[in-house]
């Protein structure tokens, strides 16, 4: 029983560190990206081509491994690790012609501090090309 509760505690201490929202901040104050729960959200003002494209530069340009890598016209995938193992996901969903959606996710629980330097890795390279 005494385990159980024990369980229950843990659990719920998780689930409530977890859950709350951190907003990513431009440099005029605006809001970039939030994460919630370990996951990174952004809404991306250019297509799904340019920013894959983004996200690879990136990839390559912080010294990530790259362990899979897809991309189709409405969807996109990019799978990494870092060099303490952690994976990394980022994924894309075309919205529009020139809206994107990326979620990413930096380890199990999700790392906020990694989460953020790989986006503006990604927003630098946008910003670039």
């Amino acid at each position: 029983m005494r385990s159980l509760v024990l369980i229950v505690v843990v659990g719920c201490g998780l689930t409530l560190c977890q859950g709350c929202g951190t907003s990513v901040r431009g440099p005029e104050g605006d809001i970039e990206a939030r994460i919630k729960y370990g996951t990174l959200t952004a809404m991306m003002d250019r297509g799904i081509e340019r920013v894959y494209q983004a996200v690879q530069e990136s990839v390559g340009k912080l010294g990530l491994t790259t362990v899979m890598a897809e991309q189709d016209g409405v969807a996109a995938e990019v799978l990494a690790r870092d060099a303490q193992g952690q994976n990394i996901s980022i994924k894309l969903e075309a919205v529009g012609p020139d809206k994107t959606e990326l979620t990413m996710r930096v380890g199990m629980l999700g790392d906020k501090n990694k989460s953020r330097v790989i986006f503006r890795q990604i927003q630098d390279n946008l910003r670039a090309g």
